[in-house]
């Protein structure tokens, strides 16, 4: 292919004019870069916090953040004026597998209410788990709903070759 002096000029001067053209700045609207959860992944139910006697009550959606990167299940204490943690439990254990090339959904509170005539939070999840906690001893216990345990290891007997 034989390129000639003229097409030479169109190509220059069009390289020329694509260069000075003006970048366009990012859109204000574009998502940001990264996010806790996966484009797949259904965002947790907006649950709204529970008030006591200067104490809030919530789900731990920082948890996932952190380096055991448990997603749903906690629910955390906090002195509703400076939002200091005071304690936080496991109220259900989430069998989400971040090994698993596919993973597993995250199991999120769906609903969270004082428990009448009792110092608790009932707190049902987005399988039908339902629980309460107590607020003073922090135990737990599944009412009703699906079995959130994960099994017990068993052991691996299969011969070693290494």
């Amino acid at each position: 292919m034989m390129i000639t002096a003229g097409a030479t000029c169109l190509l220059l001067a069009c390289a020329g004019a694509a260069a000075s053209e003006p970048v366009q700045p990012p859109r204000e609207t574009e998502p940001p870069m990264s996010s806790p959860l996966s484009a797949s992944e259904m965002s947790p139910p907006v649950v709204a916090a529970l008030v006591r006697d200067g104490v809030r009550y919530e789900q731990d959606l920082e948890r996932q953040r952190r380096a055991d990167a448990v997603r749903g299940g906690w629910l955390v204490a906090r002195d509703a004026a400076s939002g200091h943690k005071l304690w936080e439990v496991e109220v259900y254990p989430n069998p989400c597998d971040a090994a698993s090339p596919v993973g597993s959904p995250a199991i999120w509170f769906a609903r969270m209410a004082f428990a009448d005539g009792a110092d608790a939070v009932v707190i049902e999840n987005t399988v039908g788990g339902r629980y309460e906690v107590d607020l003073r001893t922090h135990a737990v216990r599944q009412t009703a709903g699906p079995s959130t345990r994960v099994p017990e290891a068993k052991p691996d007997n299969r011969p070693s070759f290494d």
